[in-house]
């Protein structure tokens, strides 16, 4: 043990061993099993390493107070040092315990280059292209052209008529549009007499004093749709829709051909007649379609659709029923009315 004053001469001796410790009042160290040797070569750390690993305590410090192999007071003073054992297994010694603790004034290593690449800079950009972009083409404009076919109970006329005009679409929910135009038409039809319900007095006024057997037929008019349309079916660029609606129309002029026998075995007399009609017939027809709608560009599209007009109420001067059939070719544009980020 040690005492403030007690002067301690220690002598380790290793089993088995030749050699031993002597030289008193000289320094003698052992650290972890390391080796001191005296002047005469002979190891004197073999049997203090041994002690202290049996013990599993820290190394035992043994110093002079005065240089090697003297004393102040005349003998060595005994100091010892004990560090707290080391963890892990009975008997070793911690790394720290070998080494001694670390110095802490270096500052730790810390790699910030992904921290750096991390900038203002270069990461605003990409957020404001991962932004949705919302463009509004809820109006479509269109010029549209369509072959008319009118008839009066299957009697047709004798050329085709003609379909001219200008429509506007509004989308007004998702696949949902409301339309309406100016069109402007031609009609050919044929009727027979019986079909064609003239005032009571109006054949007589135009003397004709016979039994009209056939009306050949034209009416030139401006219409005015109002359709609600679906698209049931998108497929890239192409879409598919259906449509129903209501037409009005503005009588212009109505030019007829009437076809009579003067005698009843006579050859059959033509007489054409113009009237001027400037009568309107509102919601006379039932419109119903089905189409295609394929785009051309961004804003250009071209629209295919085939269509059959119902009579609703009768028009013209013999108050007839007349049908139609046809194809509407249109070449449509939707401007790009906004644009919103979300």
């Amino acid at each position: 043990h040690v005492n403030g004053s007690s002067v301690s001469n220690r002598t380790a001796v290793p089993g088995g061993s030749h050699g031993h410790a002597r030289g008193s009042g000289k320094e003698q160290t052992s650290a972890a099993g390391t080796d001191k040797t005296d002047n005469s070569g002979n190891s004197a750390g073999d049997g203090l390493a041994g002690v202290a690993a049996n013990s599993g305590a820290s190394a035992t410090t043994w110093k002079a107070g005065s240089p090697r192999g003297k004393s102040a007071q005349g003998s060595a003073s005994l100091v010892q040092t004990a560090q707290p054992p080391a963890a892990g297994r009975p008997g070793e010694l911690s790394k720290t315990a070998l080494m001694g603790l670390q110095s802490t004034k270096k500052a730790a290593h810390v790699d910030d280059s992904a921290l750096r690449a991390f900038t203002l800079k270069s990461t605003v950009p990409a957020l404001i292209r991962n932004r949705g972009l919302h463009i509004n083409r809820s109006l479509e404009f269109g010029v549209v052209a369509a072959p008319d076919f009118a008839s009066v109970n299957s009697v047709a006329g004798d050329r085709p008529g003609s379909t001219l005009g200008l429509t506007v679409d509004y989308q007004f929910a998702n696949r949902w549009y409301i339309g309406t135009g100016l069109l402007l038409d031609r009609k050919n039809y044929g009727a027979r007499g019986q079909d064609f319900h003239a005032p009571p007095d109006y054949f007589q006024n135009i003397g004709i004093h016979d039994r009209v057997d056939l009306i050949k037929g034209s009416f030139e008019m401006l219409e005015i749709p109002l359709n609600l349309r679906y698209d049931f079916s998108v497929t890239g660029n192409t879409l598919f829709f259906a449509s129903m609606g209501l037409s009005s129309y503005l009588f212009a002029s109505e030019n007829n051909n009437y076809y009579y026998h003067p005698f009843i075995l006579g050859p059959q007399t033509c007489k054409p007649v113009s009237n001027p009609n400037e009568s309107s017939y509102l919601f006379s027809a039932l419109n119903l379609s089905v189409g295609v709608e394929t785009g051309l560009s961004n804003s250009l599209s071209l629209l295919v659709a085939p269509y059959m007009k119902l009579p609703v109420r009768q028009i013209g001067v013999g108050q007839v029923q007349m049908n139609t059939v046809g194809i509407n070719f249109s070449l449509r544009w939707a401007p790009v009315i906004s644009r919103k980020r979300y």
